[in-house]
Order: C-alpha cells, then structure tokens, then sequence
C-alpha cells in the first residue's frame, strides 16, 4: 500500500502542474492580432498610423481601445501637443476578419518634433454581447521602428512618382 500512494502523489502533482501550465496557456492568448507597417506625422503634426487589427476571439467586436505612445530620439516619452495618446476603433469586426488601421490617431506633436519610434497595444475591446476583454500590464506593444516607417514612406514616393509620370506621358500622348 505504501508503494501505491508513492505513484498516487506523483500524479496528483502532475495533473497539478499540467493544469497550471495550461490555464497560463490559455490567458496568453490574445482574442486579436495587431499588425503595424509605419507611423508618420502629417502636415498638420497628427501622428497617423498604418497598419490592421484582426478579431481573432468567438465573438464580433464592437469597440477596441488602443493606446499609441511615440518616443524622440533620446527614448524618451513624447507629450501630444493636442488629443490623447487613446483611440477607439469602432465596429462591428467579425470574428476571423480584420480591419485596416490607415489614417490619423487625433494625437498632435508639433510637426518639428522628430518621433523615433512608436509603441502601439490594445488595452481593451467591447464585444457586442456587452463582454470586455481588458489587456494587462503585461500585454506586448507593437513598436514601430522609425526606419520601417521611413521605408515605407520611400516607397510610397517612388509610387507616387511612377503615377505622375505615367499620368504625364498619357497627357503627352493625348495631345499629339
């Protein structure tokens, strides 16, 4: 009998364990999947981000809550100018769909100040059954490095480029 509860006690503690290991496996998940490309700052000093947010929970959300916080060159935390370092992107977004992220954040730096990077993370979303999935403190940001954000612009210039003067030789080729 002293032999049984030997194995016995070695297989609570592993059902103990596994089960600790998998309930840690299952908060890490992530109900989203954030995908950033580049950051600018447009004319008028609004950071503008680019990129997608994928619903990847059971349920169609109805609100996300995203936090953007930008950095100098220094590393340090940069204050807005005007607006919050929050966003709230509205939806509804099924579930398994994703949504694009394309355009300004209502945060304003002065057009001058040079941002090296931004750190971008959902700290909440709404789902239209009235749940909440609230991020904790140790939910990843997403950086977006300066260097990918200037590639980006780089093609995107050259793309523009390319139009114009393919709009360009349609003119000329009308007019002869």
């Amino acid at each position: 009998m002293g032999g049984n509860t030997g194995r016995f006690g070695f297989l609570i503690i592993t059902v103990l364990v596994l089960g600790s290991f998998l309930a840690t496996e299952a908060q890490s998940q992530q109900p989203y999947n954030l995908d950033l490309n580049s950051y600018e700052l447009n004319t008028a000093g609004m950071l503008e981000i680019y990129g997608s947010f994928g619903n990847t929970s059971t349920k169609i959300v109805k609100y996300v809550y995203i936090k953007v916080l930008a950095y100098n060159t220094v590393g340090d935390l940069m204050a807005p100018t005007y607006g919050d370092v929050f966003i709230k992107l509205t939806g509804p977004v099924i579930v398994n769909d994703k949504v694009l992220l394309n355009g300004g954040t209502g945060t304003y730096y002065q057009p001058t100040e040079k941002i090296e990077y931004v750190d971008v993370g959902v700290i909440g979303i709404e789902y239209m059954d009235g749940s909440k999935y609230e991020a904790g403190d140790n939910e990843p940001m997403v950086r977006i490095e300066k260097s990918r954000s200037e590639s980006q612009q780089s093609t995107k210039l050259i793309a523009l480029i390319a139009a114009g003067l393919i709009a360009v030789g349609t003119v000329v080729l009308i007019a002869i």
